[in-house]
């Protein structure tokens, strides 16, 4: 009812094609209704590849916990690939017991930094081996992280209560984002042009968003600041009214879809980055062989837990990824 293309893609989906990857089905299909969890994989069993086919057997006396995890393995040692940790939310379990960190959770997908945007690890294939429940892998330190300011965007309801409240000039996180990426990419490109570093922190919180972005006209890499940014700002602050903000609400939403929810960093040597809501100083960067996107890591003695993907400036298209390399081990639980 929405859209007179979604019977056409579940058509599509429904049918074998040899291009299409079990992931790519995965993340299709996580959106859809399952009355029973496991569903989520027998349901696209018979459209997989014979290798999935061969190795999935329909067994409804196992959970989803335990089958989701098997099919993670199976996909991390067939392709060869990490990325399945970058595409869905980290898995919560319903026990007491702490859930593997590297377990994703195939119902929820984790939307805004798009792994097929960058290769941040060059293309390289991993080597990563699942022992234990710990995932073995290797890939290249970026750094750890300094400082980090959060984006938790304030709705109008909250933004009016503040101003009844009498808190005088509200500030603006989005304000504080901004002066703390300006103020990092001075530092590191001091020779760039102003515009040049704009297009660097437009990329890093709208990611490619010119669809979004044509309504401006065509200086949308300039026009973007005056219409929503420095608008979005005035009205954090309390400077517009809750009518003057909505008409340009739902369109900032879309275009800087990715750096809402998400914390922008600094690290010790530098770089700026946008990464989980939940990372934290001194967690570290790094970029893991086999995997498109930069990751957070936080140590946890001998092992690391994975917090969630990350967009770094000067790391996406395998800067830190050198060939030949072996790389840096990590342990991950």
């Amino acid at each position: 009812m929405k859209s007179m293309l979604r019977p056409k893609s579940l058509l599509a989906l429904s049918t074998p094609d040899p291009t299409r990857t079990f992931l790519g089905v995965l993340w299709e299909s996580a959106s859809f209704d399952a009355s029973e969890d496991v569903d989520r994989i027998y349901g696209i069993r018979g459209v997989s590849s014979k290798f999935y086919r061969d190795n999935i057997v329909v067994d409804y006396a196992i959970d989803y916990e335990r089958l989701m995890r098997k099919a993670i393995t199976l996909l991390i040692n067939k392709d060869r690939s990490l990325n399945v940790l970058c595409y869905f939310h980290a898995y919560t379990s319903e026990s007491s017991t702490p859930s593997t960190s590297w377990l994703r959770d195939l119902r929820r997908r984790n939307p805004g930094i798009s792994p097929e945007m960058y290769a941040c690890d060059k293309g390289r294939k991993c080597n990563a081996k699942i022992v234990n429940n710990i995932l073995r892998t290797r890939g290249v330190h970026i750094g750890l992280v300094a400082e980090l300011k959060t984006y938790s965007k304030v709705t109008s309801s909250e933004q009016a209560s503040r101003r009844l409240n009498g808190r005088g000039r509200l500030q603006s996180d989005l304000e504080e984002i901004e002066l703390l990426a300006v103020t990092t990419l001075e530092r590191l490109y001091p020779s760039e042009r102003p515009q040049a570093r704009d297009n660097r922190f437009l990329e890093m919180v709208a990611g490619r968003k010119q669809q979004a972005l044509e309504q401006l006209g065509q200086d949308f890499s300039i026009r973007w600041r005056r219409h929503f940014w420095k608008r979005r700002i005035e009205f954090e602050k309390g400077m517009a009214g809750v009518d003057e903000w909505q008409r340009f609400d739902e369109a900032f939403s879309r275009i800087f879809a990715r750096l809402i929810g998400r914390s922008v960093f600094t690290t010790i040597e530098g770089n700026l980055g946008l990464g989980p809501r939940d990372m934290r100083k001194d967690d570290l960067v790094c970029v893991l062989y086999g995997c498109r996107l930069p990751v957070v890591l936080r140590k946890d003695n001998r092992y690391f837990k994975y917090i969630g993907p990350a967009y770094v400036d000067g790391a996406m298209n395998g800067e830190f990824a050198r060939d030949g390399e072996k790389g840096d081990r990590f342990w991950i639980r």
